[in-house]
């Protein structure tokens, strides 16, 4: 029994384990923050586009309020979608491939979540398809840090 137990957790050990390309949960963390921060200029930059003349107080009061908002509202959404993403790209090794993995999830999570939240799927896309863009823009600030093998290029995939 005790052998039985021993072989599954360490198969349970294998199977959560992260892979060369997967980023550990301090990557995540800074790949969560450099999405806010990227959702946040894209609403300043529709904000000021919007505004006649230019104002620089705007556009900063925009960045605050964008930033603010986003931060509170997305960390359910986060709480969800960082183990998903985690498990569906861990045996990928192509950072490419995890970052549109990870702009899928999230249109998945957000827009589903937005569109139940407010009765409406045109919202629930639109606001998940600019938030999948600025996640996958978080997860690719991270694919410099994510570890990889000795003498490996960066595009390429490892061969098993």
């Amino acid at each position: 029994m005790i052998v039985f137990e021993r072989s599954l957790k360490r198969r349970w050990e294998a199977e959560m384990s992260r892979s060369r390309a997967t980023p550990s949960p301090g990557e995540y963390l800074l790949a969560y923050f450099a999405s806010i921060g990227c959702f946040a200029i894209c609403f300043a930059i529709v904000v000021t586009a919007t505004t006649h003349p230019f104002d620089p107080v705007i556009a900063a009061a925009a960045v605050v309020v964008a930033t603010t908002y986003t931060a509170m509202c997305s960390i359910p959404f986060a709480i969800v979608g960082i183990p998903l993403v985690h498990l569906l790209g861990r045996r990928v090794e192509s950072q490419g491939a995890q970052v549109v993995i990870t702009g899928g999830v999230t249109v998945a999570v957000v827009g589903a979540g937005v569109a139940f939240l407010t009765d409406s799927s045109d919202l629930g896309f639109s606001i998940g398809a600019a938030t999948a863009l600025a996640t996958m823009a978080g997860r690719a600030a991270v694919i410099p840090l994510v570890r990889r093998p000795v003498n490996h290029h960066p595009w390429e995939v490892p061969h098993r």
